[in-house]
């Protein structure tokens, strides 16, 4: 019975700092334009923002997260499905400067 509530104690634990936020590129990618609910990046957002961080240049956030599902001039805008409770859809926008560097991803709903 202890080894059980270990067990659950680091899983808690786990959960609780982020440990299972875990970026996967291939599988990202492969969520582009999935705007049919479920996505999966949807739960790689922590991690993306661990990785992008003001002043990554916009060539580096393509490099990493690829070609984003809509662009305007000073944003990208990734899909991360719809929202859990809700009809609205939800994405990740990064935004840049003038030089083309991120100065913030904020998630927005359409």
């Amino acid at each position: 019975m202890k080894g059980a509530r270990l067990v659950f104690a680091g899983a808690l634990m786990a959960a609780l700092t982020g440990c299972w936020d875990r970026f996967d590129a291939e599988t990202w990618r492969s969520e582009a334009g999935n705007w049919q609910g479920e996505n999966a990046r949807a739960g790689m957002v922590g991690a993306v923002r661990d990785r992008i961080t003001p002043g990554t240049p916009r060539d580096d956030v393509r490099a990493l997260l690829g070609a984003p599902d809509s662009s305007e001039p000073d944003a990208d805008l990734y899909v991360l499905g719809r929202a859990q409770y809700g009809v609205d859809f939800e994405m990740l926008e990064v935004s840049y400067d003038a030089r083309a560097h991120v100065v913030a991803l904020t998630l927005r709903r359409s």
